[in-house]
């Protein structure tokens, strides 16, 4: 486990270096496609947006299929961002719901820090997550349909922490920055493949378990866990597309499937297990949709990173996720010039 760390923490720190290389516009001439690529760094961008974020997990029983799902009731942050050359700042200021609804869900306290840093060949994501106050969101299908306030869990806490890095292989035709920085503009469709390790580790807990007194004792007996703490780490091997329509319309998506290692400490209502590393698996996904043009472009962006690993007859599957909706300006871009010499000569 140190081993891996120390190495995982190598892989983070050549990535920030090659990052910091990256922002060389000299070294972008050499490294970019301009057939692929179109660099619009060195003009300001200025974009708002609103963005939702999210961290569930989820108890399944994999003898019965049975399933809990445990939900914090989230609200929607505001939020600016700023790129110039190497430079891009933002800031989320989080404003208060429109609808009253924490009677319904509960009340949610949280800190959440998502992070993601793009560079020309290599990149990283980041979040720390602290939560208080969950719901059960599938819990319809135990009780009443008809109600309308679902079961809480308002002690229960959740602390989730990772990171991943990668490598884009194709680098030279294909930008993660065209499709989530907007410093740049991807011209043709293009995909890569994508090699990356991650480490996360999260925990959980509440004193009276993972249950509720709505949830009927046959499906309560199945999950008897109070609190979990537990590490997974491993590689992702993926792939990545951006679709151009119409050259203003951009649609990007990336998955990348992982699997590596698990250990977790489990508290039951009776004892106390610590697992050994047994395998398990992740799976980090991302999705790009705007309308490109020049001057400005609007879309969304959503987020989603996920694990699993086993407790005897448990599955519990912790995820983190966030979608953003953006609206953003380019100051100083000139219409792409239109080559007149050649139509007049037509």
């Amino acid at each position: 486990m140190s081993i891996f760390k120390i190495i995982l923490a190598c892989i983070f720190l050549i990535n920030i270096a090659f990052s910091q290389k990256d922002t060389i516009p000299k070294a972008k001439k050499s490294k970019i496609d301009s057939l692929y690529i179109e660099n619009v760094s060195n003009h300001l961008s200025v974009r708002v947006y609103n963005i939702w974020k999210n961290s569930d997990i989820i108890f399944t029983n994999i003898e019965t299929n049975k399933s809990l799902i445990l939900s914090p009731n989230n609200s929607v942050d505001l939020g600016l961002e700023f790129d110039y050359k190497w430079l891009g700042f933002g800031l989320d200021l989080g404003i208060n719901k429109i609808s009253n609804d924490d009677s319904i869900y509960g009340k949610t306290n949280r800190f959440d820090f998502q992070f993601s840093l793009y560079g020309t060949s290599y990149g990283f994501d980041a979040h720390f997550q602290k939560y208080k106050g969950f719901y059960f969101s599938n819990a319809k299908i135990y009780a009443d349909t008809t109600m309308s306030i679902y079961p809480q869990l308002n002690d229960m806490e959740l602390y989730s922490a990772g990171i991943s890095a990668y490598y884009l292989f194709n680098y030279k035709k294909f930008s993660y920055k065209a499709a989530y920085v907007r410093n740049e503009i991807q011209k043709k469709g293009q995909g890569s493949i994508i090699l990356g390790a991650y480490y996360n580790i999260n925990s959980a807990t509440n004193k009276t378990g993972f249950t509720s007194d709505i949830i009927p004792d046959s499906i309560k007996s199945l999950f008897n866990i109070t609190s979990f703490t537990a590490e997974s780490y491993g590689l992702n091997f993926g792939y990545t597309y951006t679709f151009i329509i119409g050259k203003i319309f951009f649609i990007n998506l990336s998955v990348s499937p992982g699997i590596g290692f698990a250990k977790a400490n489990i508290i039951t209502s009776t004892n106390t297990i610590n697992n050994k590393p047994l395998l398990s698996t992740n799976y980090i996904a991302k999705l790009s949709i705007g309308l490109e043009k020049r001057s400005f472009y609007f879309g969304l962006t959503a987020f989603a990173n996920g694990y699993a690993y086993n407790y005897e007859t448990t599955k519990i599957q912790p995820s983190t996720s966030n979608m953003k909706f953006f609206f953003g300006k380019r100051f100083g871009m000139k219409k792409r010039k239109i080559n007149t010499k050649q139509n007049a000569q037509i």
